[in-house]
């Protein structure tokens, strides 16, 4: 059974559009078929201060079961020499950072993954690479489109 999944890509460490190169190529030879992806935003550091952001989002289609998927995407961290250091409540400056944000038609609450991103919709670093190529999608658990969505974003961040 295939998917459709939205993932998001960011980078502040290193070469960042690099990074963010290498996470698309492994993606996109390992874990399906991308058929949508964003260009790339120059944004502010949310939560905290640090160097700029890369960020990205791009649309997948996959075999992948969503757990199974979140574990891939955390396997091309690691490659991409991305260091959790354990709280992920923290944020933390980083090489890669993916994340599934959304799953047409789906919502998962697991202990490893939460979709829709319970912050998505908080983050204009992310609605506006997502308005570029899902602009009609529907958040799955307050059923506005990312259009709506961005518009009623109060992220005040340079993006």
């Amino acid at each position: 059974m295939c998917n459709k999944f939205i993932i998001s890509l960011g980078s502040n460490q290193g070469d960042r559009m690099g990074y963010i190169k290498q996470a698309l190529d492994h993606i996109s030879d390992d874990l399906g078929d991308v058929i949508a992806k964003s260009k790339v935003y120059k944004t502010e550091s949310w939560g905290y201060k640090d160097a700029y952001y890369y960020n990205a989002v791009l649309c997948l289609i996959s075999d992948f079961e969503p757990l199974l998927l979140m574990d891939k995407l955390l396997e091309i961290e690691i490659k991409l020499c991305r260091q959790r250091k354990g709280d992920s409540n923290n944020y933390e400056s980083r090489t890669i950072d993916l994340d599934i944000l959304l799953i047409e038609g789906l919502c998962v609450n697991h202990q490893k993954l939460k979709v829709p991103h319970p912050r998505m919709h908080l983050r204009k670093f992310i609605l506006l690479p997502l308005q570029e190529i899902a602009p009609e999608w529907k958040h799955e658990v307050v059923h506005q489109t990312i259009s709506e969505l961005l518009q009623s974003c109060e992220d005040e961040l340079d993006v």
